[in-house]
């Protein structure tokens, strides 16, 4: 161990010493700085063993390590939760561990960052619970920044609104080469519904500020009910350092457009679920019922209700049991209640976090918020108990204080009091800090806690400072604690890292249990050899010792660890390895230490995916000698239909003598009515072979909780105004409200509340030069018991058509000659007219953007080769054309920037555009006079 490490950790545990009998003018001071608190002294306690702000690209791999530790004084069996940001995905799965008392277990996560994730902050939280005892737990969060990169220029250029389910449509998307030199372009679309396309992949070379637009075709399926599918164009050159990515929305429209509803209902899920285990000779089923929900039941959306019910429990029939769960959740804009089984918390002193069954009640105005919750553990054999109090006050959306009080029984009873204050001084810059006091009995203590975050400028850091006394009875205790961590780029290569953490418990140092003193410091530098590699550096120092006269351990360990992350194509890959030395000065022992993880994620076609990780730890994180830890994993997600996925992975214990693994498949289905079915199957080796299924059928169904009130049905058809023939599929849309048109051109708007509406064509049905005779949108006034019927008639729309022309001096005009006389007199000063010349006709403007607005229309197109662009069935009325400018040829400008039409119905008009010579202005100066 390094005397460096021997000198300052004591001069900063001396530091710390003093600056907790500050106290409460340490709180006031750290107002000034950046902070965040973690930290447990009793129970289950979760926490980094690596880095604790991460900085990455999107496509890239990232994994993460966590120390668990288990000081609840009872071995346990207990599983992890990652919860990862929408659209991540988890790389290595979580499976339920034993762990002994005062055990110690490593534990690392790696997750994928897509492709289409946007820059900014986001946080990865990693949770742990005892299967048996989900009270025992505990969540450390980590802040993760996405980093912005490079993209290529895409754009939607032709999505429609709309589209009847189980029809073909067409989309397509503009790509722009703004570079100087061609380029070789592949392309990937998906669909997030599964839906066909065609094509699904391809390629397309640019030239110089070349425009091209890609055309997909869609086959869509059926659905029961109003449902968005995405569609995700990327584009991306040959190595990979320029994409682009663009989304559009298509809403699907169910062609059944409903029955007449007289009761609000909730969105509501009914899942049975069959178990069967087999472990060793032992053979173990069960089933278990749950149904789920939750939804406004006012037709102004402000009354909200949530309710769970599942049981019974099933945790000790098989590994996949959940167990039994019943709670319901009322709120509106001023009251909230809540009863049953939940998560009920307090503030960071006084109670993160506890699971039970309980109540809770809440009422807030604008400023005043009140909340009061009791609750009982439910698992532990001499039950816990606990009635909360909070009060606060919201100065404005970003600055509130909050007083609590909390009365527990059972395990470590007491009565804690505590002043909180969250502020949030600027986007990205928030402080949080907290006083507390508690009493037992004639003990009383104290606790202290404070917690900046700051992320508004590329400084990013965070710091924590804690101290819970010896006599305190909340969450923290008999504990001080100190985090700072931060990370800057200094330029678009390199940027540098850094932790440092002090804990220390026992505070008195009572003989009678261990006294530790915790540090660790990391310092890193990460540089960037492009956007797809990176390589990272990082020291890392780390002693713990027991600061009793007599202590049990007293060692320290020094490491260099090296990352390489790197990108090729569709596939992702990490390395981390990292070597050191741990000296044991109580056993005066010195051993070598290592740790080496390997992780690739290959997203072979959008339909299937694939990774691998490796883990080889050799007490890289621990101070006493243990056996090595060996781990292989293997994944494979497919997407077997647009209804069907399953995914496959298999993870082995390399390092033990029997080679256990553990195998798990899901495989997912959803029926064409909307139900689902699931299969979960585990097989697992080791002490005893484990074999379990779970096979689960979800049905969703609206479950009514109030009677509709004020509400009525608008009947209505669409016809053709020439034949008076019905038109179907025709899509309309009543203040946000869709319906279809069926075979007849029938039509109708079930359950609408009353009152006056506008009425609107989306689609104006099979065929495209249809428009309607009467103007659009159509006002409507629904009456409750009242015949409400209309009618819309559709005739043929207008035909737009043109061409972009580019005209050129005539030959026998010298570039000197500066005035051209274009349709008017340009007279700079009172210079005489230049001579008329006409212009003679030079080219056309191929893959130009035209745009045609009408109102709330508006359509884009693009010129073909000859320059020339067409639009049919548009609606009659006043249409103002205008061109792109930023493709025109040097020196030139459009003679008109902008023109109008009136069409009528049926009309086929013509619009051509002419770019000219711009007319510039020379100014002679006089001749220089001689000195």
């Amino acid at each position: 161990m390094s005397e460096a490490m021997n000198g300052v950790f004591p001069v900063t545990g001396r530091l710390f010493s003093v600056l907790w009998r500050l106290r409460l003018a340490w709180l006031l001071l750290t107002l000034l700085f950046p902070v965040l608190a973690h930290a447990q002294a009793l129970g289950l306690k979760v926490r980094p063993a690596d880095r604790e702000i991460i900085s990455e690209a999107p496509r890239q791999i990232v994994t993460v390590a966590f120390q668990v530790h288990n000081g609840t004084g009872r071995d346990g069996q207990f599983e992890a939760q990652p919860a990862l940001p929408p659209g991540w995905r988890l790389i290595t799965p979580e499976y339920p561990f034993d762990l002994a008392d005062g055990e110690t277990q490593l534990r690392f996560i790696s997750f994928f960052i897509p492709e289409n994730t946007r820059a900014g902050d986001y946080a990865f939280t990693y949770s742990v619970n005892n299967r048996q005892q989900p009270a025992i737990s505990d969540t450390y969060s980590l802040p993760v920044r996405v980093l912005s990169r490079l993209k290529f220029d895409a754009s939607p250029l032709e999505v429609p609104g709309f589209v009847i389910a189980g029809e073909s449509y067409g989309i397509s998307f503009l790509v722009r080469n703004r570079g100087n030199v061609a380029v070789t372009l592949g392309y990937e679309i998906g669909s997030s519904l599964g839906h066909r396309l065609n094509p699904e992949t391809g390629t397309l070379t640019l030239e110089p500020s070349e425009s091209k637009p890609v055309r997909v075709r869609v086959e869509s399926t059926g659905v029961s009910e109003l449902t968005l599918d995405l569609l995700n164009f990327t584009a991306w050159t040959t190595d990979k350092t320029i994409t682009a990515d663009a989304t559009v929305s298509v809403r699907l429209l169910p062609r059944i457009t409903g029955t007449e509803q007289r009761y609000n209902s909730i969105r509501s899920l009914f899942s049975l679920k069959a178990v069967t285990e087999e472990r060793g000779d032992r053979r173990r089923s069960g089933w278990q019922a749950e149904m789920s929900g939750g939804g406004a039941i006012d037709e102004a959306g402000e009354k909200r209700i949530d309710y769970l019910l599942r049981g019974p429990d099933l945790r000790n029939e098989s590994v996949l049991g959940t167990l039994d769960e019943y709670r319901f959740e009322y709120r509106d804009p001023r009251l909230g209640l809540s009863l049953g089984d939940r998560v009920y918390a307090l503030s960071p002193l006084s109670e993160r976090g506890r699971y039970g069954r309980g109540a809770e009640i809440s009422y807030r105005t604008d400023r005043w918020q009140l909340v009061s919750y009791s609750m009982a553990d439910r698992f532990n054999g001499d039950p816990s108990t606990q009635n909360a109090v909070r009060a606060g006050y919201a100065f404005n959306p970003g600055k509130r204080m909050d007083i609590h009080f909390l009365d527990k029984e059972g395990e470590n009873p007491g009565d804690i009091w505590s002043l909180r204050s969250r502020m949030e001084w600027r986007p990205g810059r928030a402080t949080d800090l907290e006083v507390a006091q508690s009493r037992a009995d004639s003990e009383r203590g104290g606790a202290y806690r404070g917690r900046i975050d700051d992320s508004s400028h590329p400084f990013r850091y965070q710091l924590t400072l804690l101290h819970a006394d010896p006599e305190y009875r909340g969450y923290y205790r008999d504990q001080e604690f100190a985090f700072f961590g931060f990370d800057y780029p200094l330029d678009d290569k390199w940027s540098l890292n850094g932790t440092y953490r002090f804990q220390r418990d026992n505070l008195n140092v009572d003989p009678e249990r261990v006294a530790p003193v915790e540090r660790q410091a990391i310092l890193g530098a990460d540089y960037r050899l492009s956007s797809q590699t990176r390589i990272g550096i990082d020291y890392r120092q780390f002693v713990k010792h027991d600061r009793r006269p007599e202590p049990e351990f007293d060692a320290g360990n020094d490491a260099l660890g090296l990352t390489v992350s790197r990108r090729l194509e569709a596939l992702s890959l990490l390395g981390v390895a990292r070597w050191g030395e741990t000296e044991d000065k109580l056993n005066r022992e010195r051993f070598g230490t290592a740790l080496y993880l390997a992780s690739v994620h290959w997203q072979a076609t959008l339909r299937q995916s694939y990774n691998a990780y490796l883990f080889y730890d050799d007490n890289a994180h621990t101070l006493e000698r243990q056996s090595v830890q060996k781990t292989l994993g293997l994944g494979a997600n497919y997407r077997l239909s647009a209804a069907s996925t399953l995914n496959l992975n298999i993870q082995g214990d390399l390092g033990a003598d029997e080679k256990p693994y553990t195998l798990n498949a899901l495989l997912e289905h959803r029926w064409s009515n909307g139900h689902q079915t699931s299969l979960v199957a585990r097989h697992s080796t080791g002490d005893e072979k484990q074999t379990a299924l779970m096979l689960t059928y979800r049905v969703p169904f609206g479950l009514p909780v109030s009677r509709k009130r004020n509400v009525a049905t608008l009947r209505g058809r669409v016809l053709d105004a020439e034949t008076g023939t019905g038109l179907e599929n025709v899509v309309l849309n009543l203040g946000g409200l869709i319906a279809v048109s069926d075979s007849e051109g029938r039509f109708s708007f079930p359950s609408v509340k009353t009152g006056r509406y506008h009425l609107s064509l989306d689609r104006p049905g099979a065929s495209v030069d249809k428009v309607s005779v009467e103007k659009l949108p159509k006002e409507i006034e629904i009456r409750q018991g009242d015949d409400n019927r209309t009618e819309i008639a559709l005739i043929r729309g207008a035909t737009l058509s043109g061409q972009i022309r580019v005209y050129d001096l005539p030959d026998s005009v010298l570039p000197t000659q500066t005035y051209i006389k274009v349709g008017a007199t340009d007279r700079p000063d009172d210079s005489p007219d230049p001579p008329q010349r006409p212009l003679k006709r030079a080219n056309v403007l191929a893959d130009t953007l035209v745009t045609f607005i009408n109102g709330e229309h508006t359509i884009k197109r693009l010129t073909d080769q000859d320059g020339r662009f067409r639009i049919a069935g548009v609606p009659p009325g006043r249409w103002v054309i205008t061109m792109d400018e930023n493709n025109l040829p040097v020196n030139t400008i459009p003679e008109q920037r902008q023109q109008i039409l009136i069409v009528e119905p049926g009309e086929e008009a013509n619009i051509d555009f002419k770019v000219i010579p711009e007319v510039r202005k020379i100014k002679m100066l006089e001749p220089l006079k001689e000195i």
